[in-house]
């Protein structure tokens, strides 16, 4: 109940489990247990896990089983390794080392960047092939877009002017550029401002780690980058439509900017230009960082075998999009 890892968490994937298990015929095949205590394996947690197992893979049912307090070992006696730490070894490389060593591996093999590689890698459909999905007014600036079943992202649309259209993507929220879209509508913008999926009011539930769902969309086989960049060229298309012009203007803010980047470079024609503010500048930076890396939904499984962000910039300037970046 009191681990630092919020028990919402376990109770949200039990319920998960406990409704497959059902479909499945055999609801009674999940359990949950749940002791007052902190982070640990300890005594309840143990004997409710056993008993479990007893019932389910010994067909035996416990009675009046007690585990005994387990030994608890120095740090001695713990060790793998002489002093310690795997990186204290003779020769020892870290993971930091491995993967640059791999990235220069790998960008000595690349070819040509096309939009078929970038599409093969990455899922993302042509727009001919997406489909339009509903949107729904809600008073006369608020709307609701719902990509795919199941998926909503928050909007507003300014839809008069007679300016290019904008498309304004944070990363912190709307309301961290709302005032913003109202500053490009006063000078005759058509303005739509959304949330993407997993930004702002779309953000992950905060007892889950924030990559949470680029990890169940890479279990699933599907780039989380795509199910973005597709979603944005799906609201480009509405748009355009709306305001019956030929292409808008992206402005994408931080981890809004390589899901912008694909559609622009994929789709020129939707677009004229693309403002990147505070957007990762490439995957190879990521390799080369030291610290933490929070940008999973960025990252496309496989990818930086054959480009990286850059050469996104510059397929889509060669085709007429017109890129700044801040």
């Amino acid at each position: 109940t009191y681990d630092y890892v919020p028990i919402e968490g376990s109770w949200t994937a039990f319920r998960q489990a406990k409704r497959l298990y059902t479909q499945l015929g055999h609801p009674e095949r999940v359990d949950l247990v749940e002791a007052p205590e902190r982070h640990g394996f300890s005594q309840r947690l143990r004997e409710g896990s056993v008993r479990f197992m007893a019932r389910w893979l010994q067909d035996r049912t416990l009675e009046g089983f007690d585990s005994e307090e387990l030994p608890v070992f120095s740090e001695e006696e713990l060790r793998a390794t002489p002093k310690g730490q795997v990186m204290l070894l003779e020769g020892a490389r870290n993971i930091i080392d491995l993967n640059r060593e791999e990235a220069d591996r790998q960008l000595k093999k690349r070819g040509e960047v096309t939009s078929e590689g970038i599409r093969a890698v990455t899922g993302i459909r042509e727009l001919a092939d997406l489909p339009e999905p509903p949107f729904q007014q809600v008073d006369d600036r608020r709307i609701q877009v719902f990509p795919e079943p199941g998926i909503v992202l928050p909007a507003h649309f300014w839809p008069g002017g007679d300016q290019a259209p904008v498309l304004l993507f944070p990363d912190e929220g709307m309301a961290s550029a709302f005032e913003e879209a109202l500053r490009l509508h006063q000078r005759g913008h058509p303005v739509l401002l959304m949330d993407l999926r997993d930004l702002g009011e779309t953000a992950t539930n905060n007892w889950r780690f924030e990559p949470a769902d680029a990890y169940i969309a890479y279990m699933l086989g599907i780039s989380f980058l795509a199910m973005r960049a597709e979603d944005i060229l799906k609201v480009a298309r509405y748009v355009t439509a709306t305001t019956g012009r030929d292409a808008v203007r992206i402005i994408a803010h931080g981890k809004a900017g390589p899901a912008a980047l694909h559609a622009a470079a994929l789709e020129p024609g939707l677009f004229s230009h693309l403002d990147l503010i505070g957007s990762l500048p490439s995957w190879r930076s990521l390799i080369d960082r030291e610290g933490p890396v929070f940008e999973l939904q960025n990252i496309v499984h496989g990818a930086y075998a054959h480009y990286d962000l850059p050469d996104l910039v510059r397929l889509a300037r060669h085709r007429g999009v017109l890129i700044n970046k801040d």
